[in-house]
């Protein structure tokens, strides 16, 4: 660090990384392409001073890499992503642009070619347009965006730019030329402070009227009912639903797709995800028989839509600065400050009678007890005893596909956390999700992924960096020939993949022996399970039929 006029001084690279490190990015993760190698080598110089810097990861390739923020963040509330300019950024896009739409805050830090480059014709390599091409492309998958030319606005863009990601929970693109990196910034005056993220204007008499409306609709209802949306989740408001629904005793609740594990599911009054096609029975049939209705952190997705059949009067939807009460928009009412008061306020009601989805056949559970049956293993049996092997405070990651439909219907044991990407449906994420997830997490949180074999296909590579990082995931590959959600669309020979002996792959990529167990029985899976218990497995690639869907899944894609 050099000093000048009493101001410590570093480098633009070195107060990238602290920033981010403060923000919680603990890691990072990329491909160390020309234009921002230069970054990686600072933050491998930051860890040898015992200064502050993420340790950078490297993935496979950028797309793996976005994959794998995604996951980190899902679990420690905001991921990085560190990528070389354009064909490193494009190939990060995809991943990218899940988050967005899943509401997951992520930091893409690119490297550029020098500042100089943008004012003359030459291209350089990567280049597929005008110099900024990439950063005016990500302003469609980013709430806000950066690009250092000026070391003096260095400070203010760069905490800027962390303060957006965190307050809309939504990526954000910071764009630093090879020539900037090590230009010397006026170093942090102090760590980041993050505001409270609450509406500008708070309209205190709005609000009370918004809760005295809701309290008085649970008291009187005959069927009262809470939906909990993906805001909760993605504003990490668990604690404040925890205590409504610990005050409102008695009211039954349901999540929507996007918010699954957000609420305790080990309850006689959880009954289940909410969708209007193809929620759980009891869901469905309390959420549409109901005379109110509360959502609680609505989104406006196709994944949280209320069924039309449910009355407009009947209906509060509690939004992130908004309140719709019987079709009438009341704002300014922040979330956070209406479940605070709810959580003070909110009725008893004992009268209302329990449905438990916990007790339903859709359920898979650990308290019903499992007993392999002789025969061929099916995706049912298997989620069941899944249900069974899960276990508290873990991280549970399932893929598009049967995956995520079946882990609809699974009881999450207290604490878990669930990463799915029911809206963005990037088939092949959760693999490279659970190398963030394993790193935010910790050695004591336990990561359980599901994907198929089409899913798998796609980022099997990156299987290799989390065995060369010695990390235990629990997976549970499933082998079903190929894209059985697709089959449930259009039947044909383009569903069909090339089949792979994917117990095998983790030797080739530098594993122990018996990393990875092939079950086609229940009592072959149950074995695995027992050998994934003992630390000597650590993947099983269950096979079943490949016309074996879930119920919800055939309901989803029904003509």
């Amino acid at each position: 660090m050099a000093t000048e006029a009493g101001a410590t001084k570093v480098s633009v690279g070195q107060y990238v990384l602290q920033r981010l490190h403060e923000a919680g990015a603990v890691y990072a993760f990329g491909v160390p392409g020309d234009y921002v190698i230069r970054l990686f080598e600072v933050a491998q110089q930051c860890h040898t001073a015992g200064l502050f810097s993420p340790s950078i990861v490297n993935c496979c390739n950028e797309l793996n890499a976005s994959y794998a923020a995604y996951g980190y963040s899902a679990v420690k509330g905001i991921g990085a992503l560190v990528v070389t300019y354009g064909v490193g950024e494009l190939s990060a896009i995809n991943g990218v642009a899940g988050a967005f739409e899943e509401m997951h805050p992520v930091i893409v830090v690119s490297g550029a070619p020098r500042r100089d480059v943008e004012a003359s014709s030459v291209k350089l390599h990567h280049m597929w347009g005008p110099y900024r091409a990439p950063y005016d492309v990500y302003k469609h998958v980013t709430v806000a965006q950066a690009f250092l030319t000026d070391p003096v606005h260095v400070p203010a863009q760069v905490d800027g730019l962390v303060y957006e990601c965190m307050k809309k929970r939504r990526p954000v693109f910071l764009s630093i030329p090879v020539d900037m990196i090590d230009e010397k910034v006026l170093g942090p005056t102090g760590p980041l402070v993050f505001a409270p993220l609450v509406a500008p204007a708070t309209n205190f008499a709005i609000c009370e009227h918004v809760v005295r409306e809701t309290v008085a609709r649970l008291q009187t209802a005959k069927l009262p009912v809470f939906v909990v949306d993906a805001l909760v989740p993605r504003l990490q408001l668990e604690p404040l639903i925890a205590e409504l629904l610990a005050r409102a005793a008695g009211i039954p609740y349901a999540v929507t797709p996007l918010a699954k594990g957000a609420v305790p599911e080990c309850s006689p009054l959880f009954l289940g995800v909410y969708h209007a096609r193809w929620g759980t029975t009891e869901a469905r049939k309390r959420v549409e028989a109901s005379d109110a209705v509360v959502v609680l952190g609505e989104v406006l997705m196709a994944m949280s839509t209320i069924s039309p059949s449910v009355e407009e009067k009947s209906l509060i939807k509690l939004r992130e600065f908004s309140a719709l009460v019987a079709g009438r928009e009341l704002s300014p009412a922040p979330l956070e400050y209406i479940l605070a008061k709810l959580a003070a306020d909110a009725p008893v009601r004992r009268d209302c009678e329990p449905a438990p989805f916990m007790e339903s056949d859709e359920c898979h559970t650990a308290l019903r007890p499992f007993v392999p049956a002789r025969g061929a293993l099916c995706l049912k049996r298997m989620w069941d005893l899944l249900g069974c092997f899960i276990t508290e405070d873990s991280v549970v990651i399932a893929d598009v596909g049967t995956s995520v439909y079946c882990s609809m219907n699974l009881l999450l044991p207290k604490g878990t956390i669930y990463v799915g990407q029911v809206s963005y449906e990037s088939i092949g994420f959760s693999l490279p999700a659970a190398l963030g997830a394993l790193l935010a997490g910790g050695p004591k949180k336990s990561v359980f992924v599901v994907i198929g074999d089409g899913a798998f296909q796609m980022v099997a590579q990156e299987l290799s960096t989390i065995i060369r990082h010695e990390l235990k995931p629990f997976i549970f590959l499933v082998d079903n020939d190929g894209y059985t959600i697709e089959r449930c669309i259009i039947d044909g020979p383009f569903d069909n993949i090339a089949k792979w002996k994917y117990a095998l792959l983790p030797a080739v990529f530098g594993a122990q022996e018996g990393f990875a167990l092939d079950a086609r029985t229940e009592a072959e899976l149950e074995a695995a399970l027992a050998a994934m218990t003992a630390g000597t497995c650590s993947m099983v690639v269950a096979h079943v039929p490949p016309y074996d869907a879930p119920k919800n899944m055939q309901l989803s894609y029904a003509k």
